[in-house]
C-alpha cells in the first residue's frame, strides 16, 4: 500500500493546483454538483486507508467504464461523461481513494446514509466550517458518482463473505432464524463506517509503529465489515466465531494485523474495535448497525452462484449434492420449459414461446393462428443459453425436445425420487398424513417443503425467461433478492401452478414477465402512480424495450429489453424516468379529421396516413420525469394524435403477423371487397370486432412507424392482423 500523510496534502505546487482547481470546477459544474464539496471530498481521500490493488481496481471498473454516450429513439443520451467528477477525482491519488471509500458506500447504502458518513469524517477531520459542505451537497457528490460505482466489484465481495458466514453459521450451535439473518445480511450505519475508516487509517497509518493491529467485534452486519476491511487492506483479516478459537480463515500477509471476532450471544451489540498499541490496548466503540438490510447489484454469475444457494439447489463446499441437483434441474428445464412455452396462452392468439421442433408439439396448436402468433420471449436458443447460465456450467444438452413433450414435471424420474425424499422428511400435516406419521405438532400446509420446492422452481424459471428478454447479456447487474413488486409477482405465480398441474386455464399476462425483468435488474420501485414506464434509470443502467428502437415486425422477442450501462440525459440533464399516462393518451385536435372515409369498399390499396408524419413527442418534467408519447401529425394540417406506447407491447398478444402478400402490392382486386373497408387508427373499430366477416383495413405503405403507431392506437384487447407490406 502507498503511505498515507498525516494531515491534508497541502504541498502542490501553484501550477498543480491550479489546474486542479480549474479540472474540479469544470467536472462540478458538468454535474451540477458544488465544487467545494466535491474538493472537500478529494481532501479527504489524502487521509484514507486504500490499497494499491483496490484503486487499480476502481480505476478499471468504475473510471474506465466505456464513456461514449449512445442516443436513443428519444435522442436522449446513456452513457458516462469524458469529464464528470469520478474522471476528475481519478486525476489524483487522494481522489481515487476517496472514490474507493464512495464506491462501497454507494452500492451498499443509500446516499444519504453515505452522505451522513461522510459528513462525519469531515468533522473528525476538524476542517475550518467555511470548508465544510453541508449534507444535502455531500450527497449530491454520490449521486453524481452512483452509476460509476456500480460498475465495480465491492458487492462481489460483500456476497462472498456473507455466503461464507452464512455457511459457517449453519455449522455452529443452532442460531434463531431472525438472527442469523440479521448478521448475514444486515448493513452497517453510518456512524459505524465513519469510525471504521478511522480504525483502517490507525492500523495503516504510516510512522505510527506503536500500533500493531486491531480487532473488530462485530455481530450485525459482520460481512460487510469483512468485506470493507479486505476492500482498504488488499486481504482479509482473521475471522473468529466469539468464544471459538479456531479461526473461519487466516488472514493473508499484510502491514498489519486485523482480526474479526464474529458475535454470537447477542450480535445487536454495538460494533466494538480494540486498537492494539505495544503497551496497551485502547477499545472505541464504534456505533450500532442501522437496522436496514442490505441491498444490492451483483454480476449475473455471481447472482446465480447465490440464487441457487438460496432456493436450495446449491450447498457450499459440497460437490456431491450439487451434481445432484443440477442434473435435476436439468431434467425439470429440459421438460418444462418447452410445455410452458408452446401451451401457456398470451391473449387472444399469442403464447408465450416457440420452439424448435413445433411439428412435435402440434397437438397443442390447433388452430390456424399457431403460426402466426406472437411470443413475448426472444428465440428458443437464447432462452437455451439462459438456462446455461443458471445451469452454471452444465455440460448436458439441453435442446427442449422431450422424448415425452407432454409429461407432467412431478412424473419425471429424479423429481418424482426427490419428492418422495421431500415427504419423507417434511414436517407439514399433509405429508405426515401421507407417511402415516403423527399429526399433532405438524405444521401447516404452507410450510410444506414439496410446495417450497415447485415455488423455488418457478422462480428459477421466472428469472431464466426474464434474462433471456436481456438477450442473456453477460454484462447485466442484478439485484441480489428473491423480493419482486406484487405487480409482477403474477407470472411466477402462473408458472408455479402449472408445475404443480401440468396445465393453465387462464391467459398470463406477459406486461407481467416484464415488470420482473426491471425488478431483476433492481429496477422495482419506480413506478409513478398509474403512469407507465417507458424507460428507466437505477443502479448504473438504463432499461427499455428493444422493439421502440427499431420497430422491426418479428414474431418472437417483443418484449426484448436493452439494459446500457451510465446515465440517461436529456438536453444534459440527467432523469430517472420516461413514463406515459396510460391509455387512451391525449388527443389534441386542432381541426376535423376531414375526408377519412369511415366506410366503404376496398377494390385497391388506399394509404389514408400519407399526409401524416410520425415522431416522438417528449415533455421534460420536474422531478427527473420525462413524458413521452408515440405521436401522429397532418404535415399541411393541425390534427394531431397522441399515444401511450405501452399499449403497443400489450397489443402484441392480440396480433397475428403475416408475410408479404402473394399479389403484386400496387395490383388491384377485379371485384370489389364487400367485407374490407379502409380505414385510420383513430377510426371507430367496434363494429368490425363484433363482426365474424368485417375487416377493418389501415394501410400504412410499408412505413414501420406508422404501422406501430396503428398497433398502439387500436385498442389493445381487440384482435388484429399485421401484414408485412402492408
Amino acid at each position: 500500500m502507498s503511505g498515507l500523510p498525516l494531515q491534508w496534502n497541502l504541498d502542490r505546487t501553484v501550477e498543480s493546483a491550479a489546474q486542479t482547481l480549474v479540472g474540479i470546477l469544470k467536472a462540478a459544474s458538468s454535474d451540477n454538483v458544488q465544487g467545494l464539496a466535491l474538493m472537500a471530498c478529494e481532501k479527504l481521500g489524502s487521509t484514507l486507508a486504500i490499497c494499491d490493488q483496490t484503486m487499480k481496481s476502481v480505476r478499471i471498473h468504475a473510471v474506465d467504464a466505456p464513456s461514449s454516450p449512445t442516443s436513443t429513439f428519444l435522442k436522449a443520451k446513456v452513457g458516462f461523461s469524458k469529464n464528470d467528477c469520478a474522471n476528475q477525482l481519478a486525476t489524483t491519488q487522494a481522489g481515487l481513494r476517496f472514490l474507493a471509500l464512495a464506491t462501497a458506500m454507494i452500492t451498499t447504502m443509500d446516499f444519504y446514509a453515505g452522505a451522513q458518513a461522510l459528513e462525519q469524517m469531515l468533522r473528525d477531520e476538524q476542517l475550518p466550517a467555511e470548508e465544510t459542505p453541508p449534507l444535502p451537497h455531500l450527497r449530491d457528490i454520490l449521486a453524481t458518482l452512483g452509476a460509476r460505482a456500480e460498475q465495480s466489484n465491492f458487492t462481489k465481495s460483500v456476497l462472498q463473505y456473507q455466503r461464507l458466514v452464512k455457511h459457517h453459521l449453519g455449522q455452529s450451535p443452532r442460531h434463531d432464524g431472525g438472527d442469523k439473518a440479521l448478521l448475514v445480511s444486515a448493513a452497517p450505519s453510518p456512524e459505524v463506517v465513519a469510525r471504521l475508516v478511522k480504525v483502517m487509517r490507525s492500523v495503516q497509518r504510516v510512522g505510527d509503529a506503536d500500533i500493531t493491529g486491531a480487532t473488530i467485534k462485530v455481530g450485525a452486519a459482520a460481512p460487510w465489515v469483512i468485506a470493507f476491511v479486505n476492500w482498504c487492506l488488499g486481504a482479509p483479516p482473521s475471522v473468529y466465531f466469539e468464544h471459538d478459537e479456531d479461526a473461519l480463515w487466516e488472514q493473508s500477509a499484510v502491514s498489519s494485523s486485523v482480526n474479526v471476532i464474529i458475535l454470537k450471544d447477542d450480535i445487536r451489540r454495538p460494533v466494538e474495535a480494540i486498537i492494539h498499541h505495544q503497551l496497551e490496548d485502547i477499545t472505541q466503540l464504534l456505533g450500532e448497525f442501522s437496522g436496514k438490510t442490505l441491498k444490492y447489484m451483483v454480476g449475473i454469475d455471481d447472482y446465480v452462484d447465490w440464487l441457487l444457494d438460496d432456493l436450495g439447489f446449491k450447498r457450499y463446499s459440497d460437490a456431491k449434492f450439487n451434481e445432484a441437483q443440477i442434473r435435476l434441474l436439468h431434467e425439470v428445464l429440459s421438460s418444462a420449459i418447452p410445455q410452458i412455452l408452446l401451451t401457456v396462452k398470451c391473449g387472444t392468439f399469442g403464447r408465450l414461446g416457440q420452439t424448435p421442433n413445433p411439428v412435435r408439439w402440434a397437438s397443442s396448436l390447433k388452430n390456424a393462428a399457431s403460426d402466426f402468433y406472437c411470443s413475448p420471449l426472444p428465440a428458443v436458443d437464447v432462452i437455451s443459453k439462459s438456462c446455461r447460465m443458471f445451469l452454471q456450467g452444465c455440460d448436458m444438452d439441453l435442446d427442449f425436445c422431450p422424448d415425452e413433450p407432454n409429461r407432467p414435471v412431478h412424473t419425471l424420474p429424479l423429481v418424482k425420487d426427490h419428492l418422495k425424499s421431500l415427504t419423507e422428511t417434511c414436517e407439514c400435516k399433509s405429508c405426515c398424513k401421507s407417511m402415516k406419521r403423527s399429526i399433532q405438532d405438524a405444521l401447516g400446509e404452507e410450510w410444506c417443503t414439496k410446495e417450497s420446492f415447485f415455488r423455488s422452481l418457478s422462480f428459477l424459471i421466472t428469472d431464466i425467461f426474464a434474462f433471456s428478454l436481456y438477450g442473456c447479456d453477460s454484462s447485466l447487474k442484478v439485484i441480489k433478492a428473491q423480493s419482486r413488486e406484487k405487480n409482477a409477482m403474477g407470472f411466477q405465480r402462473a408458472i408455479w401452478k402449472f408445475l404443480q398441474n401440468g396445465t393453465l386455464a387462464n391467459p398470463i399476462n406477459p406486461m407481467d414477465l416484464l415488470d420482473w425483468a426491471r425488478n431483476l435488474a433492481g429496477h422495482g420501485g419506480t413506478k409513478i402512480g398509474k403512469e407507465g414506464l417507458i424507460m428507466t434509470y437505477k443502479a448504473g443502467q438504463v432499461i427499455y424495450p428493444a422493439i421502440f428502437e427499431s420497430f422491426e415486425l418479428s414474431r418472437q422477442g417483443y418484449l426484448q429489453l436493452y439494459a446500457l450501462k451510465g446515465t440517461l440525459k436529456f438536453n444534459k440533464i440527467p432523469y430517472d424516468t420516461v413514463s406515459s399516462l396510460g391509455f387512451p393518451a391525449p388527443v389534441e385536435r386542432r381541426g376535423d379529421p376531414a375526408g377519412f372515409p369511415q366506410h366503404g369498399r376496398m377494390s385497391e390499396p388506399e394509404n389514408l396516413l400519407e399526409g401524416f408524419e410520425y415522431s416522438w413527442d417528449v415533455t421534460p418534467l420536474d422531478g427527473k420525469e420525462i413524458h413521452a408519447y408515440m405521436m401522429l401529425r397532418e404535415k399541411k394540417g393541425e390534427l394531431l394524435f397522441k399515444r401511450d406506447p405501452l399499449i403497443l407491447l400489450q397489443s402484441f398478444a392480440n396480433t397475428l403477423i403475416m408475410g408479404n402478400c402473394a399479389h403484386n402490392y400496387e395490383s388491384k382486386l377485379p371485384y370489389e371487397d364487400l367485407e374490407c373497408s379502409p380505414c385510420v387508427p383513430w377510426g371507430d373499430h367496434t363494429k368490425a370486432v363484433a363482426s365474424t366477416s368485417k375487416v377493418n383495413a389501415v394501410a400504412v405503405a410499408s412505413s414501420k412507424e406508422l404501422r406501430f403507431f396503428s398497433l398502439a392506437a387500436i385498442d389493445f384487447t381487440y384482435s388484429k392482423v399485421l401484414r408485412g407490406d402492408a
